[in-house]
């Protein structure tokens, strides 16, 4: 397997998608103790802990049809699923540097993101719990995580679990889209993801519900922690891909399917979206005088 190849499966662009939460989390914590802390569980997250999940992922799934981020993902040998695996510990290595707790709670989310993938758990199989780990471990995990690594003692106060919450709402919605072009792919393999299981009309119905969630979730979070320009930075953001959104369920709808161009155009439209929104937010709590 030539290293292009192996670099290719730890999609490391794919990265861009999955920093709305760290980001979140910047933006909510009162004071940052540390500012080596805040690059150094950026690395962690970004540059090491999921790329190494997206390429231990690559080597269990062996796709050849798009997948998140690789269009058309290159055969995989067992030199992905070492270097993977040295990856990882490499990641946790330095979460432990960034801070104890931090590093344990990284470790942790390493665990079960293994146990999403590997043949002797998949819980990817099992529709509702796999839904259930990425929701709950890429959203509020994450969120806290990140909490503990920049701003020890504040992960107890009652807004940050507000915004775990919110975390977790929003990949509760978009995480079966991620699912929704490669059923037939899904099905060959065994898989029984939330998104197979729904189908193409119930993914776009349960999304729907869940950002009507988010949505109601952020007016009250406003109200009890944040303030009317937390709202209407969310609101003007995220107009864009709530359109698209709405476009592309229609579409689905009538075709009763959906394809990998229009998921990723979902994806890098909603994930840059909340991370110019919550990068806003952050510089006007740090940066604006």
């Amino acid at each position: 397997m030539k290293l292009r190849d192996v670099i290719l499966h730890f999609r490391f662009p794919f990265s861009l998608f999955l920093m709305p939460v760290y980001l979140y989390a910047l933006s909510q914590v009162h004071r940052i103790e540390d500012r080596w802390a805040v690059w150094g569980s950026f690395i962690v997250w970004h540059v090491f802990i999921y790329p190494a999940s997206n390429a231990y992922n690559s080597y269990f799934d062996k796709d050849e049809g798009s997948i998140g981020g690789l269009k058309s993902p290159p055969p995989v040998t067992e030199i992905l699923y070492w270097i993977s695996l040295l990856w990882t510990a490499l990641g946790v290595g330095l979460a432990f540097v960034v801070h104890v707790l931090y590093g344990c709670m990284v470790l942790v989310y390493v665990l079960v993101s293994k146990a999403y993938s590997h043949p002797a758990i998949r819980l990817k199989r099992h529709p509702y719990l796999g839904w259930l780990a990425v929701v709950l471990f890429q959203g509020a995990w994450v969120y806290m995580a990140t909490v503990v690594a920049v701003a020890p003692g504040e992960e107890t106060e009652q807004q940050h679990r507000a915004a775990a919450l919110l975390s977790s709402l929003m990949l509760a919605a978009t995480y079966p889209l991620t699912q929704v072009y490669q059923h037939e792919e899904d099905r060959q393999r065994g898989d029984l993801t939330l998104s197979l299981r729904l189908g193409v009309k119930g993914t776009f119905l349960w999304a729907s519900f869940f950002l009507l969630l988010t949505a109601l979730g952020h007016v009250a979070y406003a109200y009890y922690f944040a303030d009317r320009l937390y709202l209407l930075v969310l609101s003007g953001c995220l107009l864009l891909p709530g359109i698209y959104f709405f476009y592309w369920m229609r579409r689905a709808y009538r075709r009763q399917e959906a394809t990998y161009e229009e998921a990723m155009r979902m994806n890098i439209t909603g994930a840059m979206s909340m991370n110019i929104a919550f990068a806003t937010l952050l510089a006007l709590r740090y940066l604006v005088v």
